[in-house]
């Protein structure tokens, strides 16, 4: 299996399978072999997904994913406590903020 990733908070990654039991394990497979994709929280898979999974007897399958990063967890959690912490101001000094509007 290989990937190529773009980067970025949501980054796109490429990855192709490449299948050949008959050269690699030098047996005979009787069905063919199928490769379920399951990913992670939050992360989706650019075209539609066989319910079965791919199929690889062609000896190699590609399919695109993305989902969020680990910085983007980390960037949506900073801007959730800024905004919290600016909620927060607001209803500790609302008294105050009013009294000077007024």
């Amino acid at each position: 299996m290989s990937e190529s990733r773009k980067g970025g908070l949501w980054p796109e990654t490429r990855a192709q399978v490449r299948f050949a039991p008959e050269r690699d394990l030098k047996t005979t497979i009787e069905t063919t072999p199928r490769l379920r994709v399951e990913l992670p929280f939050m992360h989706g898979v650019k075209d539609e997904v066989p319910d079965q999974g791919y199929d690889l007897s062609e000896a190699h399958q590609h399919f695109v994913y993305s989902g969020p990063s680990s910085a983007w967890f980390i960037t949506m959690g900073v801007l959730a406590a800024l905004v919290l912490a600016g909620l927060v101001l607001l209803l500790v000094f609302r008294k105050k903020i009013a009294a000077k509007l007024t």
